[in-house]
């Protein structure tokens, strides 16, 4: 490396950030070219060479760095070079022989040809081999913009032939891999293509929607003839999420892969999702297709990322955050996303603030996501609606913004009413459970029947409750049964536990097996209920004697915190007969019968009076004896007076109390 100051010279080894000035004299080694002055490529890369050494463009970042530093108004320059370099062509123009220098230039064109324009691959030959002075003519086929204009368009007839075109993009057909760099620069450019761009996302749907039209099929009588191959995009995208439209995940489909063989790499990108998620009729779900097809298209798809598409910049950052079809990269993934959102993308805008909320690829900033949200309370998009209306009802955001749940279910409902099937089955849980509204369970119902039929496993089960209490609709074991079914298969806790009432037996469906397995599930899951009832089948009369399991799951559920788990674990520890299972243990027993005491569960604070009156392990107390029998007393008393509760229940354990006072001399 060489100071053109002082004169002095040294290796360049360190990163670019070690090398900005002289070690010798201090002079700043970089001076920007004036803006106002006009540059020729090729003259800004001679002088980098010049100063620091031809091999200085085998390091691209450093490269592309200095080069930014040096000619910062040549932007568009920039990217085509750091694009090219990523090819490695720049070892093509170092040590070559002169005799070689055209067979490089071509290998050199070959590399860069759909990856760049024409019109691009001339400008970084060209600059570099002016560069390094290779005095040969250099000719460039001219290129004609319509030439992309006879293109047949694929038209299909059944989804087995969108299989079959599927298949052959991973099977060797890597002319659908190319992108058409000259085509795309083409339909961005276009000014009403643009225009219509920024007609969406001002959520101008209808405006949007015509323009798209036009420029994807020119001529109106005839739709094989296709002309805006991003117009398409933009179309298929509109029908894919429902902005304007009723959504429609076939047509989008139908649209993409009728625009596979214009080699635009978001298309392509596209038809992976389609095989990620399956469209039902269309295709099929195949994670090792879609994957394979995204990694094929990924190189093509940066590019056009790089070159400022907010579409493809969103659906790369999309999936680095999610891992979809590549390795998660949170950070990257922030990134692409944060490029996207300056170019107005709002669905970019929504996950740019979702991951300032969660701490997704940036550190968490739970205070910029929700104003970011708020910025677009006024929009339409579902998401955006969705999320706002968790942050007005959900607890967690209470410091940062007023709990309001009536604000709250107005970002619901217009979620709800665009098809965002998780603030339908909230919709439904309002009306279900009279949050700031009165109760209504025809409405409640009415949304989640919406949720459902989106395959919300929630709001399923909520329809098996309807239909099981016989809440706004006339009670349906059925119906029931079907829903809960449906949810519990799916990993429904509740619906898991409730089945019992189907498989034990009183149930319409007796089969103590298939009610042990759901009920495991649920336990399995944390739910108490199903652990308390799991615990209680393994000593009845359904066949399932297990020792061990009985005290295994009442011990889960005591642990929870739930009084009357506590409270049977306790009296087994006292009472249960089999002591290699369970040994007996007073000082163990007094501890889960006395935190189920603290929580009010009278028959735990029978069992401490007569442990306190009799002793055990510890000598006897009159007055803890005493102390717990008062407190049953009070709660048998009012249990007897408001005749609630088990009469002959309660006259029991009022008699164990008065026997437990006896023994005390407190009676």
């Amino acid at each position: 490396m060489k100071c053109n100051n002082c004169g002095s010279e040294w290796s360049a080894n360190a990163s670019y950030s070690q090398i900005m000035n002289c070690p010798f004299c201090g002079c700043f080694l970089i001076k920007r070219i004036p803006t106002d002055v006009d540059l020729e490529l090729s003259s800004v890369i001679k002088q980098i060479i010049a100063q620091f050494g031809e091999e200085i463009i085998l390091q691209k970042k450093k490269f592309i760095s200095i080069f930014g530093d040096l000619a910062p108004q040549l932007k568009k320059e920039k990217k085509i070079l750091s694009v090219a370099l990523d090819e490695d062509i720049a070892a093509m123009f170092l040590n070559c022989a002169p005799e070689d220098r055209n067979a490089h230039i071509v290998s050199s064109k070959r590399k860069l040809d759909g990856i760049l324009s024409e019109s691009a691959v001339e400008m970084v030959i060209i600059a570099f081999s002016d560069a390094f002075s290779w005095n040969i003519d250099i000719k460039f086929e001219s290129h004609s913009s319509s030439s992309y204009s006879n293109t047949e368009p694929r038209s299909f007839n059944s989804p087995d032939e969108m299989l079959s075109l599927a298949k052959k993009l991973i099977n060797g057909n890597l002319d659908y891999f190319g992108f058409d760099t000259q085509r795309y620069s083409d339909e961005s450019t276009a000014s009403e293509y643009q225009h219509a761009c920024r007609e969406l996302n001002q959520e101008h749907f209808n405006e949007a929607f015509d323009i798209f039209i036009k420029l994807l099929y020119p001529n109106p009588k005839d739709r094989s003839k296709i002309g805006s191959v991003l117009a398409g995009v933009k179309l298929a995208q509109i029908y894919y999420f429902g902005d304007g439209v009723r959504k429609s995940q076939e047509t989008a489909a139908y649209i993409l892969f009728s625009l596979v063989p214009y080699k635009n790499p978001l298309v392509i990108a596209w038809i992976s999702e389609l095989y990620r998620i399956a469209i039902p009729g269309l295709t099929e779900k195949d994670h090792l297709l879609s994957r394979e097809i995204y990694q094929r298209c990924a190189s093509n798809l940066n590019i056009m990322a790089y070159l400022g598409d907010a579409d493809a910049a969103y659906f790369i950052g999309f999936n680095l955050i999610s891992g979809i079809n590549c390795d998660k990269d949170e950070k990257q993934g922030f990134s692409y996303l944060h490029n996207s959102a300056e170019s107005g993308n709002i669905r970019a805008i929504v996950e740019l603030a979702l991951c300032y909320m969660d701490g997704i690829g940036i550190t968490t900033d739970v205070k910029r996501g929700i104003s970011i949200l708020l910025k677009l309370s006024n929009t339409e998009n579902a998401k955006a609606q969705y999320r706002l209306g968790l942050v007005y009802y959900l607890d967690k955001y209470k410091s940062y913004i007023e709990h309001d749940e009536s604000i709250a279910l107005q970002h619901f409902l217009i979620a709800a009413k665009a098809g965002h099937k998780s603030a339908q089955d909230y919709v439904g849980d309002f009306y279900y459970f009279g949050n700031s509204v009165s109760v209504d369970y025809k409405k409640a119902k009415y949304w989640y029947d919406l949720a459902a039929s989106m395959g919300n496993v929630h709001a399923t089960s909520q329809l098996g409750a309807i239909y099981f209490f016989g809440y706004g609709v006339d009670e349906d074991l059925d119906q029931a049964f079907r829903y809960f079914k449906l949810a519990a298969d799916k990993g429904n806790t509740f619906s898991q536990y409730m089945l019992h009432h189907f498989y034990f037996p009183d149930g319409k469906y007796k089969d103590y097996e298939t009610g042990r397995r759901y009920l495991e599930m649920a336990a399995e899951s944390g739910d108490v209920d199903a652990q308390k009832l799991l615990s209680r089948m393994y000593i009845s009369d359904f066949g399932f004697n297990d020792d061990y399991k009985f005290v295994y799951w009442m011990k889960k559920a005591a642990e929870q915190g739930d009084a009357e788990a506590e409270r049977i674990y306790g009296e087994a520890i006292l009472h249960f007969d089999n002591d290699q299972v369970l040994p007996k243990d007073y000082s163990e027993a007094h501890k889960w019968l006395s935190q189920a005491a603290t929580q009010g569960d009278v028959d735990a604070m029978v069992d401490l009076s007569e442990l306190w009156s009799m002793g055990g392990d510890v000598p006897p107390s009159a007055d803890l004896a005493y102390t717990f029998a008062v407190g049953a007393i009070k709660i048998l008393k009012t249990r007897f007076n408001q005749e609630t509760g088990n009469v002959e229940e309660t006259m029991k354990l009022l008699k164990r109390v008065a026997q437990a006072l006896i023994l005390t001399g407190k009676l």
